[in-house]
């Protein structure tokens, strides 16, 4: 039979208590991504809190106005200052800003100019775009309209195995695609673009270019926001060329369209990692 027991004493709470909010109301920053996103819910919290409907007692008075509207994000989830962000443009400003992580798929990396190495297959950025755009329209993300960020930072790439200048160089970004209902585009780092973003004046030069996708797509991400980054992946298989190399029946058009296969079927796990992690932040 159930027993009814009184309690002397209740344990701290793990939650930020009316009295902690009292004194700190950034303490409502901590509302999850997800609820910032969604006015209802915003608003929700907005009325629970003026009315006095997180304290059971009458004891602990209510943040002034002014407070709540600084600890309350805005319904389209603003995010603390220091969060690294890049407005597609001045007018975007105020609106909410992702930083969308890049999801690794692939070496990324190819190298020409020496006969003891395979030859690198590298993705058009057509062939990488059409890809990119039918897969996430299976998740209703239309990449179909055009987006320039202004004044980008872009990585320092170099060709020739050494480490450039750490320092960044600024340039417009026209991206390989965007939505415009969700705000969202999206940029293939291909082999043009480690080659177009090299060091201006390297300190050696060789006879062989190497080409680093994936580093180059890991630094771009860092540094732009509401951008999905994606990378060619594949490039180079040694053990497949030398297969082609040794079977005299073989044709290397066989071994480009099989490598070109490995990278786009790669290139959709990219994707589709970006498009489940929007759905699972809540954006679709």
């Amino acid at each position: 039979m159930l027993q009814v027991t009184p309690i002397n004493e209740y344990s701290a709470p793990s939650y930020p208590t009316a009295a902690a909010v009292q004194d700190d109301p950034s303490l409502l920053i901590a509302m999850p991504r997800r609820w910032r996103r969604r006015p209802a819910l915003c608003a929700a919290m907005a009325l629970i809190l003026s009315s006095g409907l997180y304290s059971c007692s009458s004891e602990h008075q209510l943040p002034s106005p002014t407070l709540l509207r600084e600890a309350i994000p805005s319904a389209m989830g603003d995010l603390p200052s220091d969060y690294p962000s890049a407005p597609l443009s001045d007018e975007k400003k105020g609106k909410t800003m992702l930083r969308i992580p890049l999801f690794s798929y692939g070496d990324g990396r190819g190298a020409f100019g020496c006969s003891s190495v395979a030859p690198p297959v590298f993705l058009s950025e057509d062939e990488a775009a059409q890809v990119i755009r039918e897969e996430a329209l299976k998740y209703g993300v239309d990449f179909s309209d055009s987006a320039v960020i202004r004044n980008a930072s872009l990585p320092v790439t170099s060709l020739y195995g050494n480490t450039p200048d750490p320092s960044r160089q600024t340039s417009d970004l026209d991206l390989d695609g965007y939505d415009k209902a969700l705000d969202i585009g999206f940029e293939f780092v291909s082999s043009a673009d480690v080659s177009a973003w090299q060091e201006k004046n390297p300190e050696y030069m060789s006879t062989v270019q190497s080409f680093d996708m994936k580093q180059a797509a890991v630094s771009l991400s860092e540094s732009v926001a509401n951008t999905a980054v994606f990378y060619d992946p594949y490039c180079v298989d040694f053990k497949a060329f030398d297969d082609y190399i040794d079977n005299e029946n073989s044709h290397i058009e066989d071994y480009i369209t099989e490598q070109k296969q490995h990278s786009l079927d790669d290139l959709r796990l990219q994707v589709r990692g970006f498009l489940e992690w929007l759905a699972a932040e809540g954006v679709i």
